[in-house]
């Protein structure tokens, strides 16, 4: 993906052990969300003809596994049940977190470009 290509650098060995690290959470997430997306694409006529209806359908291959976990969990949350709700706490806080070190990574990486660029 091309996220994996900006933490990677570009480096093909980490890409490939990182895909497949994040293999499952993509697997994963598909899963979680598929009634949701067969659900809708029933309610807009929008499901394929010629499925079974009592089969799913997801996009478990596009871009943001960690996002659609992410709205799954809000999602759940929304019903009132206190592990849900503390749920997303505990994931935002872990979200925000590794987002906070990413961009602190960036910045010191960018700061190392611009020394040795002078």
């Amino acid at each position: 993906t091309p996220a994996l290509l900006v933490v990677t650098r570009g480096k093909l060995i980490r890409m490939i052990i990182f895909g497949s690290l994040l293999l499952p959470l993509f697997l994963l997430s598909g899963t979680l969300i598929a009634p949701f997306a067969t659900q809708l694409a029933k309610s807009v006529d929008a499901f394929p003809k010629g499925v079974a209806s009592t089969q799913l359908i997801t996009h478990s291959t596009l871009e943001g596994p960690v996002e659609k976990l992410l709205g799954w969990t809000i999602g759940n949350a929304t019903t009132g049940d206190i592990k849900a709700i503390l749920g997303v706490v505990v994931f935002l806080a872990f979200y925000i977190g590794i987002f906070a070190w990413y961009r602190k990574q960036m910045i010191k990486r960018n700061e190392e470009y611009a020394a040795n660029a002078k």
